[in-house]
């Protein structure tokens, strides 16, 4: 009797260690880049759950305090909502875990931090427009800024479609690529840019390729202005996401990025090739 007793603890011992990981009774420190809704739904996603004691900090209060506030505190891990945020805790070399969500991209020349970014994964992006467009061998991406291109060449890796080249052109480049009659076959990717400045510009973009091209982009705004496909991201999803993401760095001691999980969209143009 006391040997099942004995084992019905261990059991559920485990089931909990399992359930909450190692973040039961840790303290860590969000800061938050600023008071957007999207920012702030990451925060609540992440901090849904309540075995993590959390103090949030918004970067456009008070930085000066938030920087006394993280060294006077023994917190056991920070996360970073937003590249502000990620960019000004790097600042100070804490010897403590760091995670990071919603940026666009993997931060460059951080080997020592992980987190969630929006921008999905090559390998999945590129599959989801094979299953769209099966028979799709060129893909045109408008594009100038070191992670896009840096990004690009990551989709050129992908191996999902036999034959697939990628343009990749600058806005100047748009009505030239009207001009070639090839038009079958190919999709006008949007990817995040500095390019492009505002969403007149984008619309202005999509209403000139839109009757060439499959037209691709990612966010849902992209589909309400002529877009056949878009990405819709749940930013509480994603705080969630990445809460599980530092769960199993407690529980693995393995840190790895992860590209958020989103919904596809499809426009009132859409027309499955």
């Amino acid at each position: 009797m006391k040997i099942r007793i004995f084992l019905s603890v261990v059991l559920i011992f485990c089931f909990v260690n399992l359930a909450f990981g190692e973040l039961t009774g840790k303290k860590c420190a969000i800061i938050v880049s600023n008071r957007y809704k999207p920012y702030m739904d990451v925060q609540r996603g992440f901090s849904k759950e309540k075995e993590i004691k959390s103090d949030v900090f918004y970067l456009v209060d008070n930085p000066k305090k938030i920087e006394v506030e993280l060294k006077k505190n023994q917190y056991d891990f920070i996360v970073a909502v937003g590249v502000q945020s990620l960019l000004f805790v790097k600042k100070f070399n804490f010897n403590i875990p760091i995670f990071y969500s919603l940026l666009v991209y993997p931060p460059d020349n951080m080997s020592d931090v992980c987190g969630v970014y929006l921008q999905p994964d090559p390998e999945k992006l590129v599959k989801i427009l094979h299953d769209e467009y099966p028979n799709v061998n060129n893909l045109i991406i408008p594009a100038t800024s070191k992670d896009s291109l840096h990004y690009i060449k990551e989709l050129e890796k992908t191996r999902i479609y036999d034959n697939l080249s990628v343009t990749v052109i600058d806005l100047k480049s748009i009505r030239k690529i009207l001009i070639d009659n090839d038009y079958e076959n190919r999709v006008f990717l949007f990817i995040p840019d500095e390019l492009f400045s505002s969403d007149i510009l984008i619309k202005e973009i999509i209403d000139l390729v839109r009757n060439k091209f499959h037209v691709v982009g990612y966010n849902p705004f992209f589909c309400a202005v002529g877009a056949d496909i878009c990405f819709e991201d749940n930013y509480f999803n994603i705080g969630i996401q990445t809460r599980n993401l530092v769960k199993r760095y407690f529980q693995t001691g393995v840190c790895k990025s992860e590209s958020a999980e989103f919904l596809i969209k499809h426009g009132g143009n859409y027309e499955k090739k």
